[in-house]
């Protein structure tokens, strides 16, 4: 045993950096920098800030600290709920947080909203964890009322037509809350699955070709809500028909024995740039006198984009395994 632990420490120690690990390499460490850069650009800005909004000695020492207490809490819970959901779904997320909350921090209209958003910037860690921790108490209440998967898929959908509705009626923080929820119960899905044992090709079927309704029916939605704006229609059927055949490259490459499923803008990140634009896009519209709308357009032009280079990284790469 000895042994074999010492030849795979030395095989992995003079192992080849392939493309893959760089890419690895250069997402985590451009992680690492953007932490530093935002510890460091605050004491760049701060005496901007302080002609700006006023602050005395003690609120400016607020504004400083807000992002670092942020990620102190963030950090409690990082290391086992990224063990238990996979790191690259949480890093995605935290990275989303960041860029959020650093823009409304650019955009912030007095000191509160400064220090609020600085301070969600750091505990944007935290919010995704808890969610994924809070999910917890819900599957064991579900397993003990006997809810199967079929029950949550049948409440995903009834979630995504409903997201439908309300983002085509204009209620886009009512719809931001349904798509949320249709995530919810995808993932709840497969969690009474395994812990009912009743995983099975009929499962996965049922649960990605459901998937692709709730999608469609919130990217119908945003077709409706942006009919009337310019290039409305063509970036919202973009980001649908992308978001379908990043599924299609990889459902079709599992067909010929490849699974494709890498690339950037896949379904997890789709939904939460859907959601966090639903909730954020009416309250900060009002706060900078903007038309409604705007940050969401924005998003699904960020969707469809990163759905189109996620459906070419994966049509070539199964390509490449077949040649």
């Amino acid at each position: 045993m000895a042994a074999a632990e010492a030849s795979l420490d030395h095989a992995l120690d003079n192992a080849r950096l392939t493309p893959t690990h760089w890419k690895i390499w250069l997402l985590s460490a451009m992680g690492v920098f953007l932490d530093g850069f935002d510890l460091f650009i605050i004491a760049v800005a701060l005496p901007l800030i302080a002609a700006d909004f006023k602050p005395d000695a003690a609120t400016q020492g607020l504004i400083g600290a807000a992002a670092p207490l942020g990620a102190v809490i963030g950090a409690v819970a990082v290391g086992r709920l990224a063990d238990r959901w996979g790191r690259k779904i949480m890093f995605f997320l935290d990275l989303v947080f960041f860029v959020v909350f650093s823009v409304l921090s650019g955009l912030a209209w007095d000191v509160a909203s400064l220090i609020a958003c600085r301070f969600l910037l750091g505990v944007g860690d935290f919010l995704v964890h808890w969610l994924m921790w809070a999910i917890g108490p819900l599957e064991c209440f579900l397993l003990r009322a006997g809810a199967g998967p079929d029950l949550m898929n049948a409440a995903g959908l009834g979630f995504g037509l409903a997201s439908g509705i309300l983002i085509g009626t204009g209620q886009l923080e009512a719809g931001g809350w349904a798509i949320a929820a249709a995530g919810i119960c995808d993932i709840l899905d497969g969690r009474l699955a395994r812990a009912q044992r009743l995983a099975s090709p009929y499962g996965k079927f049922v649960d990605a070709t459901l998937d692709r309704f709730v999608e469609t029916f919130a990217f119908l939605g945003f077709a409706v809500y942006f009919a009337d704006r310019r290039f409305g229609p063509l970036v919202v059927a973009a980001g649908l028909g992308f978001s379908l055949l990043v599924s299609y490259a990889q459902a079709r490459g599992e067909t010929v024995g490849v699974n494709g499923s890498g690339g950037l803008m896949q379904r997890a990140e789709r939904l939460t740039l859907q959601i966090l634009g639903c909730l954020f896009d009416p309250p900060l519209a009002r706060a900078l006198g903007q038309p409604e709308g705007t940050l969401l357009f924005w998003i699904l032009v960020v969707t469809a984009l990163g759905a189109f280079a996620t459906a070419v990284h994966r049509t070539a790469w199964i390509a490449r395994k077949l040649k």
